[in-house]
């Protein structure tokens, strides 16, 4: 196992439960608090001809999951997004807006995060 071997040692924060879950437990917040991150790669975790909307419906749908199965509830996200040069931009309109509306439906306000150009795949 990839996390074991190479990424559990380097884990030392209590909360990080030797990366044994999803998500981590911020130990200096004056409440609870959980992160997560869990990335969709298409080709893996979806079909390059599914819709982009129901691309950004499942990436909101899958984290919110993990923080839900923590007792928690979400209220901020980060994202992270490699654009393939090839899909036009009204495709990433469309992402932006079922994004938008995801996050919205869960009451998660989006407060930053990584966008690049993709050589490849979404």
């Amino acid at each position: 196992d990839w996390i074991a071997k190479y990424f559990a040692p380097l884990a030392r924060a209590g909360g990080a439960a030797g990366l044994r879950d999803d998500l981590a437990q911020l130990a200096d917040s004056k409440s609870p608090t959980v992160i997560t991150v869990d990335a969709l790669v298409e080709g893996v975790h979806f079909l390059a001809s599914d819709p982009v909307a129901s691309v950004a419906q499942k990436l909101v749908r899958v984290n919110v999951s993990d923080v839900y199965a923590a007792g928690a509830l979400p209220s901020e996200a980060l994202l992270t997004l490699g654009w393939p040069k090839e899909r036009p931009e009204s495709d990433l309109a469309e992402f932006a807006s079922a994004l938008g509306a995801e996050l919205d439906a869960f009451d998660i306000h989006l407060i930053g995060g990584d966008t690049v150009r993709s050589p490849g795949g979404l």
